[in-house]
């Protein structure tokens, strides 16, 4: 019986393990002066990076083909689940639906679930996002 119940542990502590795969690890946002900046040289081609702000808004800040573009974690027909995304490996994989996009197809996205596209600029070497973009997708989450 202890053979058991040891397997049944391990096998829970394993499917809790992989369930947690891909979650994307999020950083702070810090606004300074009412916007959030990141220099563009600390933009990965192809590796997004999650951000999160103190009111609960989830977004990330991606490089496809030299462009910098940023989105809100939120699926377009989804977010009232407030699940966001997943990453596997080129890949943006909504976390309800199961809809894969690959980065280069992000800002046309695939039938009506989508991320959804937070505006931002690219400034003197940074990539700069205003404080009052991030707090119009408040509704998402």
């Amino acid at each position: 019986m202890k053979i058991i119940k040891r397997i049944f542990y391990y096998c829970f502590i394993l499917l809790l393990c992989a369930g947690c795969a891909n979650k994307p690890s999020f950083s702070d946002a810090f606004f300074t002066e009412g916007q959030f900046e990141i220099r563009s040289s600390d933009i990965i081609e192809g590796t997004p990076l999650f951000f999160k702000t103190i009111e609960g808004i989830s977004f990330f800040v991606i490089k496809v083909n030299g462009h910098v573009g940023s989105y809100f974690n939120a699926c377009s027909r989804c977010y009232t689940s407030k699940k966001g995304f997943r990453v596997e490996k080129s890949r943006l994989i909504c976390r309800v639906c199961n809809v894969g996009y690959p980065f280069d197809s992000l800002d046309t996205g695939i039938a009506s679930c989508f991320p959804l596209i937070l505006h931002g600029a690219n400034i003197n070497g940074s990539y700069i996002i205003k404080k009052d973009e991030v707090l119009k997708g408040s509704r998402y989450f």
